[in-house]
């Protein structure tokens, strides 16, 4: 009997008293061997003191304590590894720099030291950890090897007989230990590359692996639903579900999965905000994970299946390599067999089945790559191919997932999973908020094209019937909603926004300012265009087919509504003057009744006002360039070509365009 227990993050005085707590419970159930995990982050040296001092108490608890470093291990935290009976390394870990820019303080080396002497593990290494100037001398002497620091060297070599030396550390600098050196020097018992080896080196079943001590006495759970196609919009949301279990202080969460097709831009995000999230994360696939849906299950620490589960089928492009290796490294500290992440998310990958060469009890799976390495070359010997190259994989089954080392357990209901992590009750569901519900709306194609149409329209009539009216509003209104919900979405921020206002600017430019259509509206034109496609998307630019096909889709949608507002543009252009309450409120030349005027416009003949062209009225307001001036004892607004007339100047009327007239200054006589 024995059990594993995880230690992450930074040691505090929470940590040591659950630590004790698995211990009495793992001497409960008669546990011969405690395995602690050390996943530490930087910890208070007092704080590490504590826990170190009573994993060195616990002989009376259980026989044996063993510390696996499957990561390198830094910081105060080196001092709970030396305080076991044994160590254990991963290939890639090593242990140290403990300061890596001061020493210890005496008082703190001294409690290295004695803790490492105390275990058997020798001073030397504690004296190499904790002082960075001194310099360490691996002797080979008839009696055998030994370490001595450089003072003691010059004495010891006075009465030994020297056949070799050789320096492990350099005076002067920070020690890192391989773990190479660490197994060479006798400090790490063996090597193992991931849990399981550990158990079964131990003579552990391997379900072992699988069952934590540390997580018995979780008390605050969180179930967090991911259903449904994955895209930009759930995985903004679904952060900010995260950061509220987080606020609650959620210290084991389920992440159930039941998706089998979305973005894979948006899948590798939310993989990343899982692995990041502190608690413990168990990913739960009651039923299908397949396609960029596979990726969220490696940004848990461990996954627990449905008897019927379908996983895998990543689809295989350009992206999967860099995909599988940010998967790769999500999974690092979880307990998922890195050549079989790798094949799952890597059609390319070729997937081996291997058994150890001093152990061939001990099954493991790797890559052809993995396998090129001398070292790992000479400690597995291939058995048969789980996954030929350059084919999707996919895992029909509970029990398909539990054989390759994927899948911790099989559970057939969230009441089933709860009684593997002995929760008791009902899970609290993470539910989706007003604001995600709105967003969500707000996103969607529908509510995306109404709101360009709408707010585009609104535009239009505003431009019509100048003045800031019911239309002008309404037009700000959409797009301000269209803009805000991108902007929790995390696919607009101040670059569109700012494009998007600049090119209404331009345009207002062209038409108030500059009349004609010319250089200015047409990048102003260019600038709204824009704008509104690079604020549905996350991308700048696609770099995968995936990408490509979300630029497509966001192009038609955007050019349809434009289509569309041109198309209502043109309809109320041709009818609506001819109605009573838009006759009303747009300008009518002098002269002519509102249903010639009408008539005139729906026959396409000159455009409304042009007797004006020629006569003079007078300023009576500042032109700047808009303004109102007075003819004929009417008031009428117009605009300068650019020019500021002040009041009671005499103006003549240069230009008419729909309701658009342009005056200049009519010069002074003297």
């Amino acid at each position: 009997m024995g059990r594993f227990i995880t230690l992450r993050g930074a040691v505090d005085s929470a940590m040591v008293q659950k630590t004790l707590s698995a211990v009495r419970e793992a001497h409960q159930v008669s546990a011969k061997v405690v395995i602690l995990d050390l996943q530490l982050a930087q910890s208070e040296f007092g704080s590490c003191y504590d826990l170190a001092n009573a994993v060195a108490q616990m002989g009376g608890s259980v026989e044996r304590t063993v510390a696996y470093i499957s990561k390198p291990l830094t910081g105060n935290g080196v001092l709970i590894a030396l305080a076991c009976d044994e160590i254990v390394l991963a290939r890639d870990a090593s242990i140290g720099p403990v300061l890596s820019d001061a020493d210890l303080k005496p008082r703190e080396r001294s409690v290295f030291e004695s803790i490492a002497i105390e275990k058997g593990h020798g001073k030397w290494i504690a004296t190499g950890l904790a002082d960075r100037s001194v310099r360490l001398i691996e002797v080979e002497t008839p009696a055998g090897k030994a370490v001595k620091t450089a003072e003691e060297f010059v004495e010891f070599e006075k009465n030994a007989q020297v056949l070799r030396q050789e320096t492990l550390k350099e005076g002067g600098s920070a020690w890192v230990v391989s773990a190479d050196l660490a197994q060479r020097m006798g400090l790490s018992r063996l090597l193992c590359e991931s849990r399981k080896e550990v158990a079964l080196a131990y003579d552990l079943s391997e379900q072992t692996a699988a069952d934590d001590a540390s997580f018995k006495e979780a008390t605050k759970p969180a179930r967090l639903k991911v259903e449904g196609i994955i895209n930009q919009r759930m995985y903004v949301a679904l952060r900010r579900r995260l950061l509220e279990a987080q606020n609650r202080g959620c210290t084991l969460l389920f992440v159930e999965i039941e998706s089998t097709s979305g973005d894979v831009a948006a899948s590798a995000s939310l993989m990343d905000a899982i692995d990041r999230f502190p608690g413990y994360k168990v990913a739960y696939v009651p039923k299908v994970a397949t396609g960029p849906a596979t990726l969220l299950i490696f940004g848990c620490d461990e996954l627990v299946v449905g008897p019927d589960v379908v996983i895998g089928d990543f689809p295989a492009d350009d992206q999967a390599s860099p995909l599988a290796e940010a998967a790769v490294q999500a999974a690092r500290e979880s307990k998922f067999p890195e050549a079989v992440v790798r094949g799952l998310i890597d059609a390319r990958e070729k997937i081996l089945i291997v058994k150890g060469m001093v152990n061939p009890a001990l099954r493991g799976y790797k890559t052809e790559e993995e396998l090129r390495d001398p070292e790992v070359a000479k400690a597995w010997q291939v058995v048969s191919v789980a996954k030929e190259a350059d084919k999707e994989w996919h895992l029909q089954g509970g029990a398909a997932a539990r054989e390759i080392d994927l899948a911790v357990a099989v559970a057939d209901s969230l009441q089933s999973l709860g009684t593997i992590y002995n929760v008791p009750g009902s899970v609290p569901s993470l539910e989706a908020t007003w604001v995600d519900g709105l967003v969500d709306g707000l996103t969607s194609p529908g509510a995306t094209v109404f709101m360009i149409v709408l707010g585009l329209t609104c535009l239009y009539i505003e431009l019509q019937m100048p003045g800031i009216g019911v239309a002008g509003l309404m037009s700000a209104l959409c797009f301000v909603l269209f803009f805000w919900s991108r902007f929790l979405s995390e696919t607009a921020n101040s670059l569109e926004i700012v494009m998007f206002i600049l090119g209404l600017i331009l345009i207002a430019m062209e038409l108030f300012v500059f009349p004609g259509f010319g250089i200015m509206g047409i990048t102003g034109m260019i600038l709204l265009l824009v704008s509104l496609i690079l604020a549905s998307q996350s991308f700048p630019w696609p770099t995968s087919e995936g990408e490509r096909r979300i630029l497509l889709g966001n192009i038609l949608q955007v050019t349809g509504s434009i289509a569309a507002f041109i198309g209502i543009a043109i309809t109320m252009a041709r009818f609506f003057p001819s109605l009573p309450f838009m006759q009303r409120m747009m300008l009518q030349p002098p002269g002519t009744t509102s249903e010639e005027w009408a008539e005139d416009i729906i026959a396409g003949n000159a455009s409304p006002g042009q007797e004006w062209i020629g006569q003079v009225g007078i300023a009576s307001s500042p032109l700047r360039p808009a303004g109102r001036i007075r003819l004929d004892g009417r008031f009428l607004d117009v605009i300068t070509a650019g020019e500021f007339i002040e009041p009671g100047r005499s103006v003549e009327i240069v230009e008419v365009f729909s309701n658009r007239i342009v005056v200049r200054a009519v010069p002074s006589t003297r």
